[in-house]
């Protein structure tokens, strides 16, 4: 999955300079320089940047939020990765605003969200995978579609170059789901059981089982009804003021099977 992140960018650009949101122990930079050992590859967040940065996991790592940081480096980066962070926010449009504002024209935009249409997320857990932990009735409003997400961006000044939900799935409901009905599971929001060591451990097959049919269905729940989550690859244009003279650029096709 972290491969196919990275990959989704190869098409339409090789940048010299990635920033990643929230990128916690920065396992994506670390796997995307296998396949862009040319690009610098730069973390933001309010934990574990400087443990990512003292492991050599990434050139830089900036504490803090994009939006408070956006201000600081305007058109600092050429590409900038934000998976499964947008729908936590309070305000998705502000984030996208502040996520143009970092990226240089022609920047692209790499988003991996929770999919609130998907047949797996509305039968199995009521919400996207990457929505887990979370109050779902905190976070479900703010879930945006794939169509709007779209025209968010569009309005902003972005054009969207691909979309598509394979290599975008996260396996984890079923097991999400078992792991909530077991003896001292922990469901979003739910408060921590203590249960027996014995009890614990007779549920461990339980939980196993669930995490192996979660990763075969991954094979088959590829398409836009049945991914839990969708990713979109969009690129920053010019601002139109900045050179009445330029030629605009027509929108490129979408491309579908990111």
């Amino acid at each position: 999955m972290l491969r196919s992140r990275a990959r989704a960018l190869l098409p339409y650009a090789e940048p010299e300079s990635w920033l990643d949101i929230e990128s916690g122990a920065a396992r994506f930079p670390r796997t995307a320089r296998e396949l862009l050992p040319y690009t610098a590859f730069d973390a933001l967040g309010a934990t574990g940047v400087e443990e990512a940065l003292a492991a050599g996991r990434i050139d830089a790592g900036l504490p803090g939020t994009l939006r408070a940081l956006a201000p600081r480096i305007p058109g600092h980066y050429d590409a900038l990765s934000m998976f499964h962070r947008l729908q936590h926010s309070a305000e998705a449009g502000a984030e996208l605003r502040a996520a143009r504002t970092v990226l240089r024209p022609g920047g692209h935009l790499v988003l991996d969200c929770a999919n609130p249409a998907s047949w797996s997320g509305r039968l199995l857990a009521r919400r996207g995978a990457a929505a887990t932990g979370r109050d779902p009735r905190a976070v479900r409003p703010l879930l945006l579609t794939s169509a709007e997400l779209e025209t968010e961006l569009t309005g902003l000044g972005f054009t969207v170059l691909g979309t598509g939900s394979r290599g975008a799935h996260i396996p984890c409901e079923l097991t999400a789901a078992v792991a909530r009905l077991v003896p001292g599971g922990r469901g979003p929001g739910a408060p921590v059981r203590r249960v027996p060591a014995l009890l614990g451990a007779l549920c461990l097959p339980l939980l196993a089982a669930a995490r192996l049919l979660d990763h075969l269905l991954a094979l088959a729940l590829r398409g836009p009804r049945l991914a839990n989550s969708y990713r979109i690859v969009a690129r920053r244009e010019p601002d139109a003021a900045a050179d009445p003279a330029a030629p605009v650029d027509s929108p490129e096709p979408t491309t579908p099977g990111l």
